[in-house]
């Protein structure tokens, strides 16, 4: 939205240079007169209502809109106050009344000091006050019924050594870009503009709720993924046209001038200010999508900058702050740059310098540049990211478009068993039938992690979909080589989310999950199968989720054993992990890991060491012994949300070391959890021999099946089994008006 600007930006001419020294001086000059003149009213101010000064509250909520503060009194969490506005007739434990009428009065009798509008000054007032009263986190909400829920989307959990998740390195990223909106077709633009980030410290957090978009493919209103992973950029990226809900950390308080800015364009060039000044502090911003409540309106997303205005993005992230300027310098520098180049008005360039100035005379001391300690590990997790979220249409089920007529449910593994006889006794699945509106899937709270040993059968995902999408929103495969993903993904034409991990013959799948939670989805948590294995997601619906899940056999080793048993055959054999490559993921592994946990217990931070400590003693108190440990098949395993912060932190410390994936994870789980903790899941492992026969061993209310392999489908018997002995099921627990029923004894008999 480029208003003027006469000196090219290319090669800027001498007098342009002159220009630019004397705005800024003349800007300098001009925030510091507003300085001194706000202390002579904040000298008068505080001699009327030094009572407020000493409120020493740190963590402040402040309604936007003029809400009705009554409704939102009941979702207070605790630990916050509520700042009430000024003329509320209410009282609460954890409410104060905002005194912003004395202030006002000041703002009328000291106006020829400001050059802001009455009405901007206002929205200033409130937080100004939170401040003053001690604030060292702010909340703006526009939400009137479940603040507590949207206050836990916007506070992002940290782990030892700062908070861990999603960094978006694109060129840009709107809110209508495809990390919370769903898009039917495959860009041609590089795909993984994603990495995982270690050590982020998110100043700002943007919370995004109840927008929606039209989407022509689909003739359905798409909103917003509320499960999809929070976006943090280090770099600026978010075109933010509406500041609405947000949090502040007191580091990053300055950059609350972009709640105060009109909504529109010149509020995404705000934004992309108040970015750029955050790399001067070593600090992120973030999106976030927050809970839509039930019946709410869903606004409009707004319109993107324009072609012209996309410049921006280059002038910012191009732009340098002189090495010896303070912070405020260059909040004000960068500014005087958009104003010159026509980017943002001289009225809101006037407000900032109010705004600065207020800071200024409270006491707010500027942030020191670039002083953030730095990461103790490498701050990038090495592997492609690919993200997409899952598809919400407003007014049907979450995940999957609705069905208003009979539709095939399975359209991709049909092909493979078409000339097939069908199945007597049981539901014929490939009908056309119409989804229980209500959505039958009693596991969309949950993220499920599918991971590849080998690149060269991620064909094979389309087959999976057909599986998994009815029941799970999210579904992350994983695997090596991303370039061969890449492949895959392009001819497919649909979008997926996809883990790049390294090419380690999947000994640490591990690492999928680790990397999942890290992203941080809006689930309950997140469980890992092998593409080997059959789901029975039928029958997981009433599993605690707030508990580790695991298959029934746990084994009890010590870390300086030379030989361990092969808990696939009955009698004495050596487990080949233990020892292979010179003991790299087994006895070598492990004793690296003791190490590292040594050296984190002498030498880490507070939190680090505690981790560390509580860790050893859980694990000693489960195996019996401090150098015991855990190990079992782990093709199949759930790691609740709620142990998110133990499991990244640890479960790294696995992964550097090459910890083999069946020693990893159980000994995790119960270094985590009491072993009485654990849910044991019903289901069947089979080895060897015993794969010959396998639907002779196959349960439907079993939760789990190891081995089935995708890639069999392409051979008759083995499609036959998937087609009429898997998908009944999923067709008398998900269809409209059908129940899980009468067939379950022919089930057992072998396939013909």
């Amino acid at each position: 939205m480029k208003t003027n600007g006469s000196c090219s930006r290319q090669r800027p001419c001498r007098r342009c240079v002159s220009s630019y020294n004397a705005s800024l001086a003349i800007g300098t000059a001009f925030f510091l007169l507003l300085v001194y003149l706000m202390m002579e009213e904040l000298t008068s101010y505080a001699s009327e209502s030094g009572s407020h000064s000493q409120l020493n509250i740190t963590r402040w909520i402040i309604p936007v809109h003029n809400l009705d503060a009554k409704i939102m009194m009941d979702g207070i969490p605790e630990g916050w106050m509520l700042l009430l506005p000024t003329g509320a007739n209410l009282s609460c434990s954890r409410c104060v009344q905002d005194d912003s009428v004395r202030v006002n009065d000041a703002f009328s009798q000291h106006n020829r000091h400001h050059v802001t509008s009455e009405a901007v000054y206002s929205h200033m007032l409130p937080v100004l006050f939170a401040i003053k009263g001690g604030a060292q986190q702010i909340v703006l909400s526009s939400n009137t019924s479940d603040l507590k829920s949207s206050m836990q989307k916007l506070f992002i959990d940290n782990e030892p050594y700062g908070v861990v998740g999603l960094e978006y390195f694109g060129s840009a990223l709107t809110l209508d870009s495809h990390h919370f909106h769903h898009r039917s077709e495959v860009e041609k633009a590089p795909v993984c503009k994603y990495r995982l980030r270690k050590c982020m410290n998110p100043l700002w957090t943007l919370g995004l709720r109840c927008k929606l978009t039209k989407q022509a493919i689909i003739q359905q209103d798409i909103i917003l993924d509320e499960q999809a992973p929070p976006v943090f950029a280090s770099s600026p990226k978010f075109s933010i046209q509406m500041i609405e809900d947000a949090l502040f950390q007191r580091t990053g308080f300055w950059s609350m001038f972009v709640a105060f800015v009109e909504p529109g364009e010149e509020a995404s060039v705000w934004s992309l200010w108040a970015q750029r000044l955050m790399m001067e502090l070593s600090a992120e911003t973030g999106l976030v999508v927050l809970p839509c409540p039930q019946g709410a309106p869903h606004a409009k997303v707004p319109t993107n900058l324009n072609d012209a205005s996309q410049s921006v993005f280059h002038l910012v992230n191009t732009w340098k702050c002189p090495r010896e300027r303070d912070f405020f310098d260059c909040a004000v520098t960068l500014a005087g740059q958009l104003r010159r180049d026509g980017y943002v008005t001289q009225v809101a360039l006037d407000a900032l310098y109010v705004w600065l100035a207020e800071l200024w005379v409270l006491g707010y001391t500027p942030p020191q540049r670039r002083q953030r300690k730095p990461c103790p590990e490498r701050p990038v997790k090495e592997g492609c990211i690919i993200h997409h979220p899952a598809l919400s249409v407003l007014g049907g089920r979450a995940g999957l478009a609705p069905y208003q007529t009979p539709q095939k449910l399975f359209p991709a593994i049909e092909t493979r068993c078409s000339n097939q006889s069908k199945r007597a006794g049981v539901s014929d699945p490939f009908l056309p039938y119409i989804l229980d509106p209500e959505g039958s899937s009693k596991v969309r709270d949950l993220a499920l992690v599918l991971i590849f040993y080998d690149s060269s059968i991620y064909n094979n995902i389309i087959f999976l979909e057909d599986l998994h999408r009815k029941y799970f929103n999210q579904i992350i495969y994983c695997g090596p080589v991303a370039a061969h993903f890449s492949i895959f993904y392009s001819e497919i034409k649909r979008p997926f989310s996809y883990i790049e991990v390294p090419h380690t013959r999947g000994f640490v799948a591990h690492d999928c999950l680790t990397r999942a939670v890290m992203m941080n989805y809006g689930v309950s948590g997140y469980l890992e199968i092998a593409d080997d294995v059959i789901l029975n997601t039928w029958s997981l619906g009433s599993i605690p989720r707030d508990r580790f899940w695991f298959q029934k056999d746990l084994r009890v080793a010590s870390r300086y054993v030379q030989m361990m048993q092969d808990f696939a055959v009955s009698h004495p054999v050596a487990w080949w992990p233990w020892t292979i490559d010179g003991q790299k993921w087994g006895a070598k592994a492990m004793a690296n890991v003791w190490n590292s946990l040594r050296e984190i217990g002498s030498n880490g931070s507070i939190a680090a060491r505690e981790t560390v400590r509580s860790f050893l003693q859980m694990l000693q108190h489960n195996s019996g012994h401090p150098d015991n440990f855990f190990y079992s098949s782990s093709d199949i395993f759930y790691v609740p949300a709620v142990f998110r912060r133990s499991w990244i932190f640890l479960g790294d410390i696995f992964i550097r070391n090459n910890v083999f994936l069946d020693v990893a994870v159980p000994t995790l789980m119960n270094g985590v959890d009491l072993i009485s903790n654990i849910v044991r899941m019903d289901g069947v492992y089979l080895w060897y021999n015993n794969r010959a026969n396998y639907p002779a061993h196959y349960r439907g209310f079993h939760n789990f099946f190891h081995p089935w392999k995708m890639g069999w489908i392409h051979q008759a018997d083995h499609a036959y089994f998937m087609c009429y002995f898997i998908l009944p099921f999923i067709v008398d627990d998900l269809v409209q008006g059908k129940q899980a029923k009468g067939a379950k004894s022919s089930m057992f008999k072998k396939v013909k």
